[in-house]
């Protein structure tokens, strides 16, 4: 079974606009991947210590994800994928 680690920098407060856009997300992943042998997807809000830069932010998201864990780094900056492309490039892993 394949599970699913959401690391993202910051914290999301209980009433801001995208928490319910992100318990739909993780309810509708956790619905329809289970029988395909995903899930249930955990969510992890890690906080490097402010002004450390890039070097810290991985080294948090590294201590949030299991040991031995395959992990995908997406940025804002990156290229931006449609979810068909973005399904096929995790199919590699």
């Amino acid at each position: 079974m394949m599970r699913l680690h959401v690391a993202a920098v910051g914290r999301i407060r209980a009433d801001a606009p995208e928490r319910p856009l992100i318990e739909d997300y993780a309810s509708r992943f956790n619905r329809t991947a289970r029988p395909l042998g995903m899930g249930p997807l955990h969510e992890h809000e890690v906080e490097p210590r402010r002004g450390t830069g890039p070097a810290a932010e991985a080294d948090a998201h590294s201590r949030a994800i299991p040991q031995g864990a395959t992990h995908v780094a997406l940025d804002e900056r990156g290229r931006t994928l449609a979810s068909p492309e973005f399904a096929d490039r995790l199919e590699f892993f």
